[in-house]
């Protein structure tokens, strides 16, 4: 993930396939620097953790150990969208359409909690293989709306790519600064390119604030006006020239792509999820046991960096928990 490393694991007492995201301390990082990322890493399993959506990856459990802090949460087997489309062709209307709904209920949903997500993107959204779901991860940068700190140090942090002017700007957020990640999403999907792209970061950074998109017709000739007008106005400079929710601009792209939804095949759930595939299963693995105090209960990980994660060696024994719980991890090679 974009801050951890995310193990496949087995929940050996509820009997069902998890996630656990964990955060092992660098060698020779400084104090603050490592406290703030632990701080990072529980604010996204208790902002996560507040949200019961079908389209938010579920969070279940949060070890707040001090060397290696973890999150236990819902396992989605699948890919990303980033990963579901590396050649960046532009996809099918309707799939955009119906993987944009779901990303927007699900945020939608949060904003109305008063969590806003700051870094949506392809390789923030989950497509389960299964039923072709989106599934809304990683909240390790959200935010709070009526939080006063900020614990990243005030630093501008998400997917430069992905960010409204006013998160690039350390303005006050709400809601609609997701709705333009989400715009941003939404164009790449229907044309194949960003919306912005530069050789350096400083360019970028002057083209997301000052520069006007350029017309997604201009990019994929299929789409036309209308839709240039629904992603305008996601892409606002200004949040109060965006739509009121993310669902409203969803809404107003699928009556703006009608002509176009018409012309293209009926979308179904297995038209794509017969293109996924893993490859972890096949492959010799090492496996992790937690262990809790209840009997019979346990965790068992295995190739990290199934899923939605990105892996590295397990340590070969460590301590999550403290205080009243306390878990221990061994490990033993597959064979």
């Amino acid at each position: 993930g974009g801050m951890g490393v995310v193990y496949q694991a087995a929940d050996t007492l509820l009997r069902r396939e998890v996630a656990v995201k964990t955060l092992p301390r660098p060698q020779g990082q400084a104090a603050k620097e490592w406290h703030d990322a632990v701080q990072r890493l529980l604010r996204e399993g208790r902002a996560a953790a507040s949200l019961q959506h079908p389209n938010i990856v579920a969070i279940y459990d949060i070890l707040p150990d001090d060397d290696t802090p973890s999150i236990i949460m819902q396992f989605v087997r699948g890919k990303t969208l980033a990963e579901f489309n590396p050649s960046g062709e532009p996809l099918e209307p309707a799939f955009v359409i119906r993987i944009l709904k779901e990303c927007a209920g699900a945020l939608d949903h949060a904003h109305s909690r008063g969590v806003i997500h700051r870094d949506i993107k392809p390789a923030n959204i989950m497509l389960d293989d299964a039923s072709g779901c989106a599934m809304v991860m990683d909240f390790g940068i959200a935010k709070l709306v009526d939080s006063k700190s900020e614990l990243t140090g005030g630093k501008v942090i998400g997917t430069f790519e992905y960010m409204s002017p006013e998160h690039m700007n350390g303005e006050l957020l709400d809601g609609r600064t997701d709705q333009y990640s989400l715009g941003v999403v939404a164009y790449q999907l229907l044309t194949g390119c960003r919306v912005f792209d530069a050789d350096t970061l400083g360019t970028l950074c002057y083209m997301i604030l000052m520069s006007d998109p350029p017309l997604a017709s201009q990019r994929n000739p299929e789409l036309g006006g209308p839709v240039d007008e629904v992603l305008l106005r996601a892409l606002a400079k200004k949040a109060g020239r965006r739509y009121s929710s993310c669902m409203e601009f969803v809404n107003a792209l699928e009556r703006a792509l009608e002509p176009t939804l018409r012309r293209t095949p009926a979308f179904t759930p297995t038209s794509i999820t017969g293109a996924f595939t893993q490859t972890w299963a096949t492959t010799p693995i090492t496996q992790t046991t937690i262990k809790s105090g209840l009997p019979d209960a346990g965790l068992v990980l295995g190739d990290p960096g199934c899923g939605s994660g990105v892996g590295r060696p397990a340590p070969s024994r460590r301590h999550y928990g403290q205080h009243h719980r306390r878990a221990e991890v061994r490990v033993d090679s597959a064979r």
